[in-house]
């Protein structure tokens, strides 16, 4: 539903756009800083939202430019054309002044996919790693230091949801604190260099980045000029470059460099397993050998009554086998070695088997 627009805010007022991937907090931001001093309209020839707010920052009015959510400057829907516009085209849109980034901090490489293509085109930038609280509690730790030694722009961590940090980026937009980082990917090795000098004189742009974003998609935007269009379309069927095998290897060659990144500035904790609080009685350093003993002489008479039955029927039948064999001999036959040996038999096996008994008892 959209809000009142701000009583005549300067026309030279400066314009901040910020941009993220779908559902990262963007539009939580947007809404603190603007409150509900927005309005909303179309961009021309779609039919997208344009949301616009404004904000007062050290008794200054500043625009704030809510955009549509985007995984890369790649545009194929309505959505991502408008953010390829407002970036690249400025014959279209008043180019923002300044560019905050919202990044979620548990999708680092996600959201680096675009920020290091917001910097290759050029803008003055700030990145905020929101989502912080969801970070912390996948015990997610980020180097930001280290983030902003490889992409040179300003950083901020970020919880939009609980509120946190979100005067440190007032202050940050207060102080004008974005800045144009190095080009991250040198798009000359993959665009034939001539190809790119001559669409960047052609619309006036400022480096071969944005010429490279026009070249793919300066022909699909209607509000492009038809002779700017025909132009763009003529000069790249005279050309043997191909536009599906650049962004490949576009892509190929920007991950391999985010994930060389983020491996040095991401540090993943590792999550403790709850324990149980039978763990305090079962692990405990006297008691925890007394049960485990009494466990594993539960199992064996439970799983081996049978066996023991027969054991001590067994050394049974051995003895009266033995009484009987013993007394059968006649008493007049001298058989002292015979004899000893099975008064031997007889005092093991009884042993055995009272042994036997006990243990069944128990």
């Amino acid at each position: 539903m959209a809000a009142t627009s701000p009583s005549s805010p300067e026309i030279s007022s400066p314009r901040i756009a910020i941009i993220g991937n779908p559902n990262v907090g963007k539009s939580t931001i947007f809404n603190y800083l603007t409150g509900l001093n927005q309005k909303i309209g179309n961009y021309p020839g779609v039919t997208v939202d344009k949301k616009v707010g404004f904000c007062q920052v050290g008794g200054e009015t500043i625009e704030i430019l809510d955009l549509p959510g985007t995984y890369s400057l790649f545009p194929n829907s309505e959505d991502e054309i408008i953010v390829h516009r407002v970036l690249n085209n400025p014959q279209l849109e008043k180019k923002p002044d300044y560019v905050l980034m919202v990044i979620d901090s548990t999708q680092l490489s996600r959201g680096l996919f675009l920020a290091t293509q917001l910097i290759d085109l050029g803008l003055p930038l700030a990145i905020l790693l929101n989502m912080s609280d969801l970070a912390q509690e996948k015990k997610i730790e980020l180097r930001t230091f280290e983030l902003f030694k490889h992409l040179g722009v300003p950083i901020l961590q970020t919880d939009a949801r609980n509120q946190k940090g979100l005067s440190e980026v007032k202050e940050l937009i207060h102080q004008r604190n974005f800045s144009r980082g190095s080009s991250f990917v040198e798009i000359a090795t993959v665009v034939p260099d001539a190809l790119l000098e001559e669409v960047k004189n052609r619309f006036s742009l400022e480096n071969k980045y944005q010429a490279y974003q026009m070249i793919r998609f300066g022909a699909k935007d209607k509000a492009v000029s038809e002779p700017d269009r025909s132009w763009l379309v003529n000069t790249l069927s005279g050309s043997s470059f191909s536009l599906e095998e650049a962004q490949l290897e576009e892509t190929k060659i920007r991950y391999k460099k985010i994930t060389d990144m983020v491996t040095s500035v991401l540090v993943k904790k590792a999550i403790p397993k709850p324990k149980s609080s039978l763990d305090a009685v079962f692990l405990h350093p006297v008691a925890g050998y007394f049960i485990f003993f009494g466990i594993l002489l539960l199992f064996f008479k439970l799983s081996f009554p049978g066996l023991l039955i027969l054991w001590i029927g067994l050394m049974a039948f051995l003895q009266i086998s033995v009484c009987v064999w013993s007394t059968s001999f006649p008493q007049d036959l001298s058989l002292p070695c015979l004899q000893k040996e099975w008064y031997q038999v007889l005092e093991v096996s009884s042993f055995l088997f009272h042994k036997s008994l006990f243990f069944l008892a128990f």
